[in-house]
């Protein structure tokens, strides 16, 4: 397979960056928090030492001036699909300037055809400062509920904003008074949001459950955390086993995709504060913003650490589900384990 990737044309480089599904920017690594759930927090390790670091224009400009180009290309699909434009920290909004700066550049470029969706990480602690831009450019903004963020909520009252949109992330630790305050808030502003909880063990989810009988269920989602130690719960509750295979859905079309590529990662491309470029940031980076980034792409197929890490190991590749499981996700790379699955332990 590496033989057959390594004969792509540029051509097909091109057409691959044409219909890139997300491009993200950490803004900064600086953050006004210490979160042990963050990617530079406890649960986590293998990533660069946080240095206060600013990801500047000019090297925002580097990657974006060559996209724009691919996504006023006739060949682009993004028109029949979203184009994320994701910004990330640290605390994004400690790099604000750059935000602004992304979001105006692009929409000054009017690439009628494309769809961009603006998404934001942030623990929400300078967001009254900037809601009035990020709502004006439709930016979605996911909030952790860390700080003071009923205080954030009500500033955002104050200055009359209606046309906001909020996803959540809600520790498993979380104090329940001041869920209820912002639940409350939420509904009676009719501010359209979510709710994401993190959890790492039973105990945690069935305290959640408890917590959030009240809320519509649709508006719930509980994720799974690994937390370094929590092996049990995962193999336990995460882990599939065969009837859970066969009662997914796969198309002709997913069965040829996952024998190639992986449909978690594919098409994504992330840019630190330090300028590096990742196809996934589990992974070790491509290069950086100085490099042409049809070289960084044509690297990534070769090596296929991310883009193309499918189940074409053991032991996987001795398994008659080999091609019908979902394509290996950040659990199995965090927990390194090549498959979460009672078929083939």
């Amino acid at each position: 397979m590496e033989k057959n990737f390594a004969l792509l044309r540029a051509d097909r480089i091109e057409k691959i960056l044409e219909n890139l599904s997300q491009l993200t920017f950490e803004v900064t690594d600086a953050c006004n928090l210490c979160c042990k759930y963050c990617g530079y927090g406890e649960y986590y390790d293998g990533y660069d030492k946080r240095e206060d670091k600013l990801l500047s224009m000019e090297q925002a400009v580097a990657i974006l001036e060559y996209m724009a180009e691919k996504w006023s290309s006739k060949y682009s699909s993004s028109h029949r699909k979203k184009t994320y434009i994701s910004f990330y920290g640290g605390e994004p909004l400690m790099n604000m300037k750059l935000i602004k700066e992304i979001v105006t550049w692009i929409s000054d470029k009017n690439i009628s055809h494309c769809h961009f969706v603006f998404t934001m990480t942030t623990n929400a602690i300078l967001l009254d400062k900037h809601i009035n831009f990020l709502t004006e450019h439709d930016v979605k903004i996911l909030v952790s509920l860390d700080g003071d963020i009923l205080d954030v909520l009500y500033s955002i009252k104050k200055l009359g904003i209606e046309n906001i949109s909020i996803l959540m992330y809600v520790k498993s630790d979380f104090n329940k008074e001041l869920f209820d305050k912002v639940q409350n808030f939420l509904q009676s502003e009719e501010i359209n949001h979510e709710y994401e909880f993190w959890v790492t063990d039973e105990k945690e989810f069935d305290e959640i459950e408890t917590k959030t009988q009240d809320i519509t269920p649709e508006l719930v989602n509980i994720k799974p955390v690994f937390d370094g130690s929590n092996y049990a719960f995962f193999e336990n509750n995460i882990y599939i086993d065969e009837s859970d295979i066969q009662n997914i859905e796969v198309t002709k079309k997913n069965i040829f995709a996952h024998q190639a590529l992986n449909t978690n990662d594919f098409g994504k491309l992330t840019i630190t504060a330090d300028g590096k470029v990742y196809a996934n940031p589990h992974f070790p980076a491509l290069g950086t913003v100085d490099d042409d980034i049809r070289l960084l792409v044509h690297k990534e197929m070769i090596a296929g650490t991310s883009w193309r890490r499918i189940r074409d190991i053991q032991p996987c590749c001795d398994c008659v589900y080999q091609w019908l499981c979902p394509s290996p996700s950040d659990y199995e790379t965090v927990i390194g384990k090549p498959n979460l699955c009672h078929v083939m332990p």
